[in-house]
Order: C-alpha cells, then sequence, then structure tokens
C-alpha cells in the first residue's frame, strides 16, 4: 500500500511539472509570471474596489443611522402620550389598549388637561401641526425623494401625510402671498375725506433742487420724453419752471399757449384735461373745469375696483387651479418614468409642490422683503427647484444622472409651457368676470 501511494505521488508531481512546462511553453497567462503593466492595473483596480466598498459600507452605515433615528423619534413621540386617567372608552366602553380606542376609533382624551392642550391637539388633528412637521420638512428639503420612497414603501405614520404636507403649506403660502401684495389704495393712491386723491402740484416743483433731481428721476421710471401740449393759464402755472418748461408764445393776447413739458407731469396728472380735449389745466388751478378732475378720479376709481376684482378672484380659483395641477404633473411623471404606477408618481408630485411652494416663498421674501433686484431672484429657485426635481427623480426611478436630467428637464419644459396657458386663461377669465372687456 505505501509502494502505491508513492507511486500515485510520483505521477502525480510529474504531471503537475509536465502540466506548467507546456503552460510556460505555450506561454499562458496563468503560468508564467505576469508583466509590470498587468500587475500595476491589477493593483489599480483593486484600489478602485476598496474605495467603492468602502464608499458604499458608508453608504450603509448612513442609512442605517438615519433608520434609528427615525425610530428612536417615533418611539419618543409614542412615550410622550399621556396615559389617560379612565381605562374603558367614554363613548362604547371598550377597554383601551393605548391612546386609541380599537373598536370605535376615538382618541383617550384627558378631559381635564390644560386649555392650551386643547389648543395644541386642535393643531395636530386638522393641520398635523406637531413635531412631525418640522421632521417631515428637514426630510423633504435635505433628501430629495426620500419620504415618496419611505410612504411607498408603506411607512406612513412616521411622517406628515403627503396631501396634507400640501394642503397646509398651500394654506400658509396663500395667505402669505396674497397678504404681500399691495392694496389698490398704495398703488393708485389714497383718497382723503373729500373723495379727491392728494397728489402733487406744479408748485412743488419750483424747489430748485428738486428741479435738477426731477430729470434723473423721469430717466429712471421712462418718463424722460417732452411732449407738446396747449395749456391754459401757462404763464402763471409755469411761473419759475423755465428749466423744466419751455412756453412757445403763439397767439398774442392769449394765455393759452404751446409748451413743452416732461411726460412726467401729464403721466402723473400734475397736468389734467377733458375727455377728447388737447388743452391742459394744472389741477390747482382755480380756472380748472371741474370736470376734468372728476374724468381722472372716475378713471382711477374704476382701475382700482378692476384691481380689487381680479385679486379677489385670483385668490378664489388660483389654489384650485395649482391643486388640479398635480395629478396633471403626476401623469408627466407616468409618461417620462414608466417604472412605478401612478399613485407613486402622485405621492413624488405632491413632494415636489411642495418644496415649489416654499422657494416661492424665498422668492417673495428675497424680493419684498430683502430688497434683491433683477433676474437673479426668479432664476436662483427656478434653479435650485430643476436640481431638486432631477436629484429626487434619480433617488426613486433609479435611472442615471445623465438620463434623469433629461428627462426631468424635457418633463419640466412642457409642464411649464401649460402651466403658462392655464395662467393666462384664468388672467382672461377673471378680466372679463370684472368687467374689463365691457367697454
Amino acid at each position: 500500500m505505501q509502494n502505491i501511494d508513492n507511486n500515485e505521488e510520483g505521477s502525480t508531481g510529474t504531471v503537475v511539472e509536465e502540466t506548467a512546462a507546456m503552460d510556460a511553453a505555450a506561454g499562458r497567462p496563468e503560468a508564467a509570471e505576469p508583466a509590470a503593466p498587468d500587475r500595476d492595473r491589477a493593483a489599480c483596480g483593486g484600489a478602485f474596489s476598496r474605495m467603492r466598498a468602502a464608499v458604499r459600507r458608508n453608504a450603509r452605515r448612513r442609512r442605517q443611522e438615519l433608520g434609528r433615528r427615525l425610530e428612536y423619534e417615533r418611539v419618543r413621540r409614542i412615550r410622550r402620550k399621556s396615559v389617560p386617567a379612565y381605562t374603558h372608552c367614554k363613548n362604547c366602553g371598550e377597554r383601551l389598549v393605548g391612546m386609541y380606542c380599537h373598536r370605535c376609533g376615538q382618541y383617550a382624551l384627558d378631559i381635564e388637561q390644560p386649555f392650551w392642550k386643547y389648543v395644541k391637539q386642535y393643531f395636530e388633528n386638522v393641520y398635523q401641526f406637531d413635531s412631525k412637521v418640522w421632521q417631515t420638512l428637514w426630510l423633504l428639503v435635505r433628501r430629495p425623494g426620500f419620504l415618496t420612497q419611505e410612504f411607498n414603501a408603506g411607512k406612513i405614520n412616521s411622517y406628515v401625510h403627503p396631501l396634507r404636507l400640501f394642503m397646509f403649506l398651500s394654506v400658509l403660502f396663500f395667505t402669505f402671498v396674497f397678504f404681500c401684495v399691495p392694496d389698490a389704495g398704495s398703488l393708485y393712491g389714497k383718497m382723503d375725506e373729500a373723495g379727491v386723491t392728494p397728489v402733487a402740484t406744479l408748485a412743488d416743483l419750483r424747489d430748485s433742487t428738486v428741479q435738477k433731481l426731477l430729470p434723473e428721476v423721469a430717466r429712471e421710471i421712462g418718463l424722460d420724453e417732452r411732449e407738446r401740449v396747449w395749456v391754459a393759464s401757462a404763464r402763471e402755472t409755469f411761473e419759475g419752471l423755465d428749466s423744466l418748461v419751455t412756453i412757445y408764445d403763439e397767439g398774442a393776447g392769449s394765455d393759452t399757449l404751446l409748451a413743452e413739458v416732461p411726460s412726467l407731469l401729464i403721466d402723473r396728472e400734475l397736468l389734467v384735461c377733458l375727455p377728447g380735449d388737447s388743452v391742459y389745466w394744472s389741477r390747482s388751478d382755480a380756472d380748472c373745469p371741474p370736470e376734468a378732475l372728476h374724468a381722472h378720479e372716475s378713471e382711477r376709481l374704476r382701475n382700482e375696483m378692476i384691481y380689487s376684482g381680479m385679486m379677489g378672484w385670483m385668490s378664489k380659483w388660483l389654489p384650485l387651479v395649482v391643486l388640479l395641477l398635480i395629478p396633471f404633473f403626476a401623469l408627466l411623471l407616468q409618461l417620462s418614468f414608466r417604472r412605478l404606477r401612478y399613485m407613486a408618481h402622485f405621492v413624488m408630485a405632491l413632494h415636489v409642490h411642495s418644496v415649489l411652494l416654499l422657494l416661492i416663498t424665498l422668492a417673495i421674501v428675497m424680493g419684498v422683503w430683502c430688497g434683491v433686484q433683477g433676474w437673479h431672484v426668479v432664476l436662483i429657485p427656478a434653479a435650485l427647484f430643476q436640481l431638486y426635481m432631477i436629484a429626487a427623480f434619480h433617488r426613486l426611478y433609479g435611472y442615471g444622472w445623465v438620463r434623469t436630467a433629461f428627462r426631468s428637464l424635457v418633463m419640466y419644459g412642457v409642464y411649464l409651457m401649460v402651466v403658462f396657458g392655464v395662467m393666462v386663461a384664468l388672467v382672461a377669465l377673471g378680466a372679463m368676470s370684472v368687467g374689463v372687456f365691457s367697454e
């Protein structure tokens, strides 16, 4: 037996040696020693593999930490719920297991709680305004597409429902927007007790400092042109305004003269005339016909009524139109990204439009309160919104960055054209409702 084993071992060693010799003779890479470039390539590939594995481990670790933190917050919210003083439901008499009755669904309310808790529970039940709101908003902004993934995975109770979140933000948004919109009085001027709008007169322009600044101001607002008009009581009206007005003495013995005046004087109604008449009077002129002032005041009142009616129309229908645009946006997502069912796209549309409301609010704050002017007030929020959509779509649908960016840009372009058409139609219907085209 020992001889047989030795023979087998010797034959095996011989076969291995012969195989190695044949491989070396044939130039096979596994038998020959690898060349230096191959060793460098293998080393680079190994380093890249290790780096990619490290990145994956870090991402997995961050997801696990986020999951543990969210679970901790959920348990802490549950523990904060105070245990009621009674053990059976006050509505149906069923024994309570937790804060809600499993038979009728009534919340186990502490009847003797203070008033501030009633107010707190009102906002929690009606608007979901509790700690989940801040956590949901933080995750909505910081991790695009994450909340949609969580909702589609069935994790609903840990966050504010997407539809309720959008409705809550839309109520705050439209309240803020229409609060910032100027009223008709600030645009057209406020009236005194006599019903006449107090405006400046030509006598206010006789100051030399004002006359020097007036051309610059007129140039900034686009009213630096000059017009030739016939003016009654011209010599008395334009006394002390030689640097602003040029009087042509035509018609001897008459005080109604041809004058060249800045367009600003007519646009700001410092000079007024009757409808269809080419002779202007100063508002402070004692010979100014009352019909001239009344005609301008009637036009002003009509403009104020149209403006107020348009704002009322927009405040009534604009929130509903924005809400109806969300299913259309979800349909565009369904056509662009076909991997999920329609309701998953609808949840994504709700989250995306919630972020859009926040960005529009940021643009209003920048333009109105911070005094920022220029196109960047609109372009910066628009660019941030487009980048947010690309990141959210990449996370949810799993396409590559380039493919996701191209599809989102095309889809967003189509959506903007539809929104523009809807807004134009809405403004036209509002104008018809307030009688802009009646005359």
